[in-house]
């Protein structure tokens, strides 16, 4: 990933092959995936992955869901930094993804009530989004 806006080298690996290949690209991901054949996903599909981001300052790891409407769902994650404000692997992800046509991320309820601190912070400044977090979170931005 080229992010010459902050100059800060990444890396991104998925374990899911579809993904890795393609360059976790919406538009290449939905023609192969969406095209039927040996899992029979026509038109509607989902994939999960580990993820893993690596940058100069640290590093991301966590299990992603994509679905064929463009949502991504960030179900487990850990990072190098968990102090949000020093933080930079969750918005260069949330970037990175949204730059290959998916939609902003969704952190799990689940996930979000385990380290609200971490994710409230994300929300409010609009790195990602979340049902348990719209709900309990007045939005600052």
């Amino acid at each position: 990933m080229d992010n010459s806006d902050n100059k800060i080298d990444v890396d991104i690996e998925f374990t899911d092959a579809t993904l890795s290949h393609y360059d976790c690209d919406f538009e290449k991901v939905n023609e192969v995936l969406s095209r039927g054949g040996l899992f029979d996903m026509v038109g509607t599909w989902a994939v999960t992955s580990e993820v893993y981001l690596y940058t100069d300052l640290g590093l991301l790891q966590g299990r992603v869901s994509f679905y064929s409407d463009r949502t991504v769902g960030i179900f487990d994650c850990s990072c190098d930094n968990m102090d949000p404000q020093m933080n930079s692997e969750v918005p260069l992800f949330s970037q990175f993804v949204q730059q290959q046509g998916w939609n902003k991320p969704t952190v799990a309820d689940s996930l979000a009530r385990m380290d609200k601190y971490f994710w409230k912070y994300f929300y409010t400044t609009g790195i990602v989004n979340g049902n348990y977090l719209e709900k309990n979170t007045i939005r600052h931005i």
